[in-house]
């Protein structure tokens, strides 16, 4: 959502603006890349936990 609003703002900017927006855009981009590499590794849990295959039980179990 955020690059979609910074390419959509790129378009209105004036010539003069434009080159104070790049590192304005650079700059926000950080924290949100911090955060994203940050909770990538619950991900890859999401995934595996998602993906793995649960054994069966070896033994049958019967209502009393």
């Amino acid at each position: 959502m955020l690059v979609s609003f910074c390419a959509g703002h790129v378009f209105i900017l004036n010539q003069e603006l434009r080159y104070v927006a790049y590192p304005l855009y650079a700059a926000l981009c950080f924290p949100i890349t911090f955060f994203g590499l940050a909770q990538l590794s619950l991900y890859f849990d999401l995934v595996l936990a998602i993906l793995k295959k649960i054994p069966q039980r070896s033994y049958r179990v019967f209502p009393h």
